[in-house]
C-alpha cells in the first residue's frame, strides 16, 4: 500500500499524488478526557484513521494530525442537566469531571486556535490542491464555529480550493447520535489503536454507570432527555467490530462528500 501521509514522503511520491487526486485530508481535534477508560488522543486518532481510510481509497493525501481544539465553560443549566453540582464544577472547561482524577483536558482559547488553523490553510494554499477537507474528531459547538468560520474566509478569498469541514464520527442507526465516551467512540478506539481503550478501568457490570462520576456523556443527555443520569450506550458493551463498522461507515460518508465536491 503507498504512503498516504504527508510527513512520511518523498517529493516525488507527493506530487505524484496531488496530480492524481488533488485532495488534501487535514485531522484535527484537542487532547481531551475521555474517563478512566480512554487515552485524551480519542478524537484526534479517530480523526487521522478516517484521513487516512480516505486516502487509501479514494486518493490524496493526509496532512499530519493538529492536536488542537477549543471548548467553553458549561453553563449552570448544562450542569444540571449531567447532575454536576454547578458551584463545585463552576470553573470546569469542556468534559472535564469525574468522580475521580481528571487529567486536564489541553483546550486551546478559541482565537488562538483560530490563527493557528488560519496559518495552516495559508500555507496549504500554495500546495495547488482543489479540495482541502477539515476532519474534527471534536465537535464541540465552539470548536466547530471556529472552523467553519476559518473556512468560509479561505473560501471567500482563495476560489481555486473549496475548504470543506465535516465531523470524524458517523453515528449508526443504534447510537441515536453521537456521545461522548461511551459504545461508539470507545468501540472506534479499541479498533485504531487497542493499547489506548481499557474498559476494565470503569466498575464491573452489572454496577450502572453515572455520566457525572465518569465523563461518560450519551446523545440523549446532550439533549437532555437521560434525567437519572444513567449511562444509556455503556462502553463496557463496546466491540472491536462495531468500532470498524463505525470507522468505515464515516469513510463511506466523506467520501461521498469528497467526490461530489470534486466535480464542482
Amino acid at each position: 500500500m503507498q504512503e498516504v501521509r504527508y510527513a512520511y514522503m518523498l517529493p516525488h511520491q507527493f506530487i505524484a499524488r496531488r496530480e492524481e487526486f488533488p485532495v488534501l485530508y487535514f485531522p484535527l481535534g484537542p487532547l481531551e478526557w475521555h474517563g478512566p477508560h480512554l487515552a485524551p488522543g480519542m478524537d484526534t486518532l479517530n480523526a487521522e484513521a478516517v484521513a487516512i481510510g480516505l486516502a487509501n481509497r479514494l486518493g490524496g493525501v493526509v496532512y499530519p494530525a493538529l492536536y488542537m481544539g477549543s471548548e467553553r465553560y458549561r453553563s449552570p443549566e448544562f450542569m444540571e442537566m449531567l447532575c454536576l453540582d454547578p458551584d463545585k464544577h463552576a470553573n470546569n472547561l469542556g468534559m472535564d469531571f469525574s468522580a475521580g482524577e481528571v487529567v486536564p483536558s489541553v483546550y486551546f482559547m478559541e482565537d488562538v486556535f483560530a490563527i493557528v488553523l488560519r496559518e495552516h490553510l495559508r500555507k496549504l494554499m500554495e500546495h495547488k490542491y482543489k479540495v482541502i477537507l477539515i476532519i474534527s474528531g471534536h465537535g464541540a459547538e465552539s470548536h466547530m464555529e471556529i472552523i467553519r468560520r476559518v473556512a468560509d474566509e479561505f473560501n471567500r478569498f482563495y476560489p481555486q480550493t473549496t475548504v470543506l469541514t465535516r465531523m470524524a464520527i458517523a453515528a449508526g442507526p443504534d447510537d441515536n447520535g453521537i456521545g461522548h465516551a461511551n459504545k461508539l467512540e470507545t468501540s472506534l478506539l479499541m479498533h485504531i489503536a487497542p493499547d489506548s481503550a481499557d474498559v476494565s478501568q470503569l466498575p464491573d457490570l452489572p454496577e450502572r454507570l453515572r455520566t457525572a462520576d465518569t465523563a461518560i456523556v450519551d446523545p440523549e443527555t446532550f439533549c437532555g432527555n437521560n434525567p437519572d443520569n444513567f449511562v444509556i450506550h455503556d462502553p463496557r458493551n463496546a466491540t472491536v467490530e462495531y468500532g470498524r463498522e463505525s470507522l468505515e461507515r464515516a469513510i463511506d460518508i466523506l467520501s461521498n462528500t469528497v467526490l461530489k465536491a470534486l466535480r464542482r
